[in-house]
């Protein structure tokens, strides 16, 4: 059997047989607790007993103690009562330094004080590396807080900083001041009026050639303890401070290494979004702010990019990213939401690209969503959130610091993010969709047949995807003709098949959105997706709730729903209210999943739809089809 070890540098845990047990009760956490904070003296019973129940212990209360001891000692595996001792007038804990994580912090700080008097700044590292490797959160977090347990957390927390301040000092002796900027900025946030913290903040900005942010460091601590305790900063500070003020600004400044993929190499237009997007996110940080001047308080920005799949969403995001740089010294993240796991794995993930080591990311999840707001409340980091489906799978990822901002992307406005700034993408316009395709295709392919050309991007429907694809094969096909590629994309002639090109597909884009909608549990989608299948029975400019309702077989209420979740997932678009259009694409890939699933139904019933009879399009029923049965209730998955 191992030794008996104890865990209190976060939720209290005994390990036993090699694994760490957590102690389920309250009391017992709360006496095993205050053993441990008196490891190697007795605790007197009375006092275990007023600890335990305060000011109205129970008149039983030392035989419930007595009690909960035995309980530990099954715990232990320490039926005899060797590690746990019965020693009047209570009862002792005999453990060895090494068996607590509190204590063995003690001995590796005292090596770590060895080695650095000796002259040997690698060994005191890795010393304080391992000290403060153990501390897992908050000092016996699920504990019972009596006064003398608020007093041992408060003591070791304290000797956890102590050791915090003593590696950020070898660290600095090292010349290795970014490696720690991350931690010394969360635990300034988490100890806003501990000013040694704010002090080894602000001198490793300082090495790192981070000047102006040390000074924003600066004024923010003072604003801190003048606003809030009512005291000017203390000498150290102040001091640091003048040095600041006084060199002159020749240190390079930091650049992040940029973590943003690279733009699409062809980006065109969206000027005026790009003009948005400049005055929504915050501003570079100033080179030195005046220390005493209060800014006012804004919130950081959270920006939602939204359009129907191929809008360039995305593109747009990495685009503003990269020509914005400059403005989030700390850092650019790039998660693709669509693809994880889950909100803990993205936490994880957005964790570890912000530099905290994966060993010492928490294994709780408030605990990390915790490390994340501290960590961005003092960074300047861009966060790109890209391909959200839903307001729940980013909710925890929205903590940040006045000089954060968060580019959400998604085909849904997502209106459950609240104080989001909305920005909806549409088509571009037919100058733009031109200059794209000379772009790609090549300018004097398109000068030599400017009609042809423009009714390529007609037909592409002016959707950035669609130009792009179009625009790449023409590049690799010099000989064709604009006129080739125009007779290939009629509408009827399998359009979306040549909008294809190795992983880049519009029907693969458009086919996501309406999968999640077919095999979604909520009737309300599967209604939307039935919905999509019909609407290409009348090729209408506009349809009005009615008659979607009778192309699909649903009633009225359940149309204007289903029509509603197409809005939403940017597959039908609402000009006027009760009035939706489709994209020409749209539409297309409609009719396709309409053949493959039975969307013949539809057609069919479009025979009773009152007013004049449009064209059908190709290959639908003609008009004179009888109307078919009312659609079965359940609908096809």
């Amino acid at each position: 059997m191992d030794k008996i070890n104890f865990r209190v540098l976060g939720p209290l845990e005994v390990r036993r047989d090699g694994r760490w047990l957590p102690v389920s009760s309250g009391k017992q956490r709360q006496l095993l607790a205050l053993l441990i904070s008196e490891a190697g003296r007795v605790v007197a019973t009375h006092r275990l007993v007023d600890e335990l129940w305060d000011e109205h212990p129970p008149t039983t209360g030392a035989k419930v103690v007595a009690t909960y001891v035995f309980r530990l000692r099954t715990l232990l595996g320490d039926p005899d009562g060797s590690t746990l001792v019965t020693r009047a007038p209570g009862y002792l804990l005999a453990v060895d330094d090494a068996q607590v994580d509190a204590r063995e912090i003690g001995r590796l700080a005292a090596l770590a004080r060895a080695a650095r008097a000796a002259g040997d700044l690698d060994g005191a590292r890795e010393a304080l590396d391992a000290a403060c490797a153990l501390g897992v959160g908050p000092v016996l977090a699920d504990v019972p807080r009596s006064p003398a347990v608020l007093a041992a957390a408060s003591a070791i927390e304290s000797r956890l900083l102590d050791l915090r301040e003593a590696r950020a000092d070898v660290y600095a002796e090292l010349g290795r001041h970014e490696e720690l900027l991350p931690e010394l900025a969360a635990a300034v946030a988490e100890h806003p009026y501990r000013e040694s913290l704010a002090v080894r903040l602000i001198r490793a900005l300082r090495g790192a050639g981070r000047r102006g942010e040390a000074l924003e460091a600066y004024r923010r601590t003072r604003q801190v303890l003048v606003g809030e305790l009512g005291v000017e900063p203390g000498s150290e500070l102040r001091s640091l401070q003048r040095e600041l003020l006084s060199e002159p600004n020749t240190r390079p400044t930091r650049r992040a290494t940029p973590s943003l993929p690279a733009p699409p190499a062809h980006f065109v237009g969206r000027t005026t979004h790009l003009a948005t997007l400049s005055q929504l996110l915050p501003p570079a940080p100033a080179p030195a702010p005046a220390p005493t001047h209060a800014p006012t308080s804004t919130p950081a920005p959270l920006v939602v990019l939204s359009g129907m799949p191929g809008s360039g969403k995305t593109a747009l995001a990495l685009q503003i990213g990269t020509r914005l740089a400059d403005r989030f010294p700390d850092g650019q993240v790039f998660l693709t939401v669509r693809h994880s796991t889950g909100t803990r794995e993205l936490v994880a993930d957005l964790l570890q690209a912000l530099g905290v080591p994966r060993q010492d990311l928490p294994g709780s999840p408030n605990a990390a969503d915790a490390l994340l707001r501290r960590v961005l409340a003092a960074t300047r980091v861009l966060l790109v959130l890209d391909d959200v489906r839903t307001a729940t799978e980013v909710r925890p990822l929205l903590s940040r610091g006045p000089g954060c901002a968060i580019l959400v992307t998604s085909r849904s406005g997502l209106p459950a993010l609240e104080g989001a700034h909305r920005i909806p993408l549409g088509p571009l316009p037919e100058a733009e969709s031109l200059s794209l395709l000379s772009r790609l295709a090549g300018a004097e392919r398109v000068a030599a047949e400017p009609q042809a050309a423009a009714r390529i991007v007609r037909l592409c429907g002016r959707l950035p995807l669609a130009v792009r694809i179009v625009g790449a094969k023409l590049a690799s096909r010099p000989a064709w003709p604009l006129a080739m590629m125009v007779d290939r994309l009629q509408p009827g002639r399998s359009r979306l098949d040549h909008l294809e090109l190795d992983d880049l597909s519009v029907r693969g884009s458009l086919s996501a959105s309406y999968e999640s909608l077919a095999h979604s549990d909520h009737p309300s989608d599967r209604h939307a997706a039935l919905l999509l299948r019909s609407a290409d029975a009348l090729s209408l400019p506009r349809y009005s709730v009615p008659v979607l309702a009778r192309l699909s077989g649903l009633s009225t209420a359940q149309a204007g729903l289903a029509a509603d979740r197409l809005v939403d997932a940017a597959l039908f678009t609402e000009p006027a209210p009760g009035q939706y259009t489709l994209h020409n694409l749209v539409r297309e890939f409609a009719g396709e999943v309409a053949l493959r699933v039975g969307g013949g139904q539809a057609c069919r019933l479009a025979s009773s739809v009152p007013g004049p009879a449009p064209a059908h399009r190709p290959g639908t029923v003609p008009f004179s089809a009888p109307p078919l049965k009312p659609l079965p209730s359940a609908l096809p998955r």
